[in-house]
């Protein structure tokens, strides 16, 4: 069912006094159901504990009242955000909406889509669903590209919710980070140290990144609490999500107006890039991503409401896909996949990554910057090795698998998955890379810097400050003798300083050359491979954008120059991380440059110039996950 859009300015007042009359109806005679009801400039979906206002003229959530308590800010709500057609002057950001679709309404269920057109064809469907018996807000997002003009980006997309204040001060996203947040005075008072980090009174700096999560971590829930309520994001199981597993994305943190919840339909965040469409070859390109549930909770305290969201949310996993949503783009039918992985004649840890992707294509060679061609599917191993991946989307597919402890990863290609059926893939076997004898290795292949020096503390902004003070004459690592935990920094990064300490004022940009230093006791020959992983790799350079910037190493043996590595951005150390996208590289040289007594390799930092850049992050920076020196002997 379609309805006119209204040109009438919206009031505030006219809804709160229609939603106190609604909700005297709801408790009087819904029962159990959900209902939609139509005033003249806004909309309102409710059952019996839950109600959602949203106003005609902005297509925004501006009420949403939980068991008597409304838990919006007054001067704020809930809506879209939009990052796309970097092209257009606004971002695309505020693009008004352009028709309502009811699209499904029963006693049950309550779905109702707002639809909004940016320019080259690409329209935005930001559907809102509410069930009975069930107090959450549901909300699932549907993008569509035609293919006119000269192609699309779509940089960002998620839905906000901006929670009362007054209500809600303490957040959590589970073991990894919980803790009250600096009330929006004071980041409204503060000094801004970088994008949405602010300095506050007491000197300690409040960053939205600190609250980022991993997709491929086991948790799923996230929220902001208060005195006896709180309001988590039950995600979803992110399939649409670009980068699939390896997504690192924002989750909630404070703002100088509100605190704010947020779930990403695309981030490209981290390195997972963004969905690039073309004319030629995109038109008629859809995606859904969702549903996730805003979940309203009470609770005795933080623990106990933490614990409801988790219960619930693994309830919601149970029932995925979910057969209340009946968009045509949210496939039902699903087929599953198994089997078995030896890593090097053994079972694969418990633990190890099994990752179906889309077939890897020109420009999305890897199943990490992977999100515009499909969707990817994922599981842990198990047992002996033992695998099984449910809930697929009936095509063809990659398997990627990533192992900890281990260099590079497995794939193998072509693989059909079929509707209600079960692909056996029976066992697989990865021999991961090794070109001969290790001779040492730093680091533990994890895709991240966590062993390192500051990467058990890396959910803290400004870290790479530290390193002139930790290390004035640069990292000089001796194999052997020397830590990883106290004498590796967690980042490879450039350095505004003067006089031995960061300055940002007056301070001048340097690249460090790292060291490292090993024995032998013999002359070698052979073939020598210097093995290199790369947890993330951050270069801002003024202008330039995106995949134009670039942050190298190059390398030398004993002073002869190897190969030299190059990556693109992903700003994962200035948005406090640990990791990025990953890459690995073999660099080969004559094992004859090897000689009896002390060999060094060096390290240097190289990066395009800074031009016009923020002093309050490194303009480059590399996190290393593991090196290892391998020679191969005749």
């Amino acid at each position: 069912m379609r309805f006119s859009f209204r040109k009438n300015p919206f009031s505030f007042a006219s809804v709160i006094t229609s939603l106190a009359a609604l909700l005297v109806v709801t408790n009087a005679s819904f029962g159990d159901g959900v209902r939609l009801v139509l005033e003249e400039d806004h909309l309102t979906l409710a059952n019996e504990v839950s109600a959602a206002t949203f106003d005609f003229e902005r297509h925004r959530l501006v009420s949403w009242v939980f068991d008597g308590q409304e838990l919006l800010d007054n001067r704020a709500d809930g809506f879209i955000q939009i990052y796309a057609n970097r092209h257009l002057p606004n971002g695309g950001q505020l693009v008004r909406p352009v028709e309502r679709v009811v699209h499904k309404e029963t006693d049950e269920v309550v779905d109702v889509a707002f639809v909004r057109e940016i320019s080259n064809s690409v329209v935005i469907h930001h559907h809102w669903l509410m069930r009975a018996d069930d107090p959450a807000l549901y909300n699932y997002i549907v993008v569509e590209y035609g293919g006119e003009g000269d192609g699309a980006v779509l940089d960002q997309i998620n839905t906000a919710l901006r929670l009362d204040p007054d209500l809600f001060n303490y957040a959590s996203i589970g073991p990894a980070k919980q803790g009250y947040l600096p009330p929006p005075h004071e980041l409204r008072d503060g000094e801004v140290v970088m994008d949405a980090t602010f300095r506050v009174s007491d000197g300690t700096v409040d960053a939205k990144y600190d609250w980022t999560m991993d997709e491929w971590s086991k948790q799923r829930t996230y929220g902001l609490m208060g005195d006896g309520i709180g309001v988590f994001v039950l995600k979803d199981p992110a399939e649409h999500m670009q980068g699939g597993p390896s997504a690192r994305h924002l989750s909630v943190h404070q703002t100088p107006i509100t605190p704010i919840l947020l779930r990403h339909f695309v981030a490209g965040h981290y390195g997972t890039g963004n969905i690039r469409l073309s004319a030629e070859e995109h038109a008629g390109w859809s995606k859904i991503g969702g549903p996730w549930a805003f979940f309203p909770v009470r609770g005795e305290d933080y623990a106990a409401m933490q614990a409801k969201a988790d219960a619930r949310s693994a309830e919601l996993d149970a029932q995925w896909p979910y057969p209340w949503v009946t968009h045509p783009e949210y496939v039902h039918e699903r087929g599953e996949a198994s089997g078995r992985l030896l890593i090097d004649g053994q079972p694969a840890p418990a633990g190890t990554l099994m990752v179906l992707s889309p077939p890897p294509v020109e420009d999305q060679p890897n199943w990490q910057i992977m999100g515009r061609d499909g969707y990817q599917f994922w599981t842990r191993v198990g047992a002996n090795g033992t695998f099984h991946i449910d809930n697929i989307i009936p095509g063809d597919y990659t398997l990627w698998a990533v192992a900890d402890g281990y260099f590079n990863e497995y794939r193998q290609d072509e693989i059909t998955v079929s509707a209600n059926a079960v692909r056996s893939l029976g066992e697989l076997s990865w021999t991961p890379p090794r070109n001969g004898k290790v001779l040492w290795q730093i680091g533990h292949p994890d895709r991240t810097a966590r062993e390192f020096r500051n990467g058990f503390d890396y959910r803290n902004w400004g870290l790479w400050r530290h390193y002139p003070e930790q290390f004035p004459d640069d990292v000089d690592f001796k194999i052997g003798p020397d830590k990883e935990r106290y004498d590796w920094n967690y980042l490879h990064t450039a350095v505004k300083e003067k006089d031995g300490v960061w300055n940002e004022e007056e301070g001048e940009w340097r690249l460090p050359e790292w060291t490292i230093r090993f024995d032998l006791d013999e002359t070698m020959e052979g073939e020598g491979t210097l093995r290199v992983a790369v947890a993330g790799a951050a270069a801002h350079a003024g202008e330039t954008t995106g995949e134009e910037r670039w942050v190298g190493v190059d390398f030398a043996l004993n002073g002869e120059p190897l190969e030299s590595i190059r990556m693109p951005n992903d700003s994962g150390s200035s948005r406090s991380s640990i990791r990025g996208r990953y890459y690995h590289f073999e660099l080969p040289f004559d094992a004859a440059l090897l000689r009896e007594g002390e060999n060094t390799i060096t390290l240097q930092l190289d990066s395009m110039p800074p031009r016009g850049i923020a002093h309050s992050f490194p303009y480059a920076g590399v996190m290393y996950d593991a090196i290892r020196l391998e020679v191969d002997r005749p």
